[in-house]
């Protein structure tokens, strides 16, 4: 079986990998990923073109993420600046703090 570059990314990004060369890893000093070690790795390997849907599937999904976690970094910056320029106003004295008597 041969596998796709893509497919192979995104194996090597998820925890099954991980934990596995974490696991051969274990007891070295210097942690050091050779091609030995990734060689040894165990991996599931669908056909080529099952790999390429996975791969497809995977990157449509990652870029909707990443649009979301863009849009909401977009919106903190938005805040922060009109959190800033709240902060300004009443530290300035354009806009007062509204006084309630108990």
């Amino acid at each position: 079986n041969k596998e796709t570059k893509e497919y192979l990314y995104y194996f090597l990004q998820s925890s099954l990998a991980q934990n596995q060369m974490t696991i051969s890893l274990a007891g070295t000093t210097i942690a050091n990923l050779s091609l030995a070690t990734v060689r040894n790795l165990k991996i599931c390997l669908p056909s080529i073109c099952e790999q390429q849907q996975i791969a497809d599937y995977l990157d449509i999904k990652c870029s909707e993420i990443d649009a979301l976690i863009a849009d909401k970094k977009r919106q903190l910056d938005i805040l922060a600046d009109y959190k800033k320029s709240l902060i300004y106003e009443y530290v300035t004295g354009k806009k007062e703090v509204p006084v309630k008597d108990f």
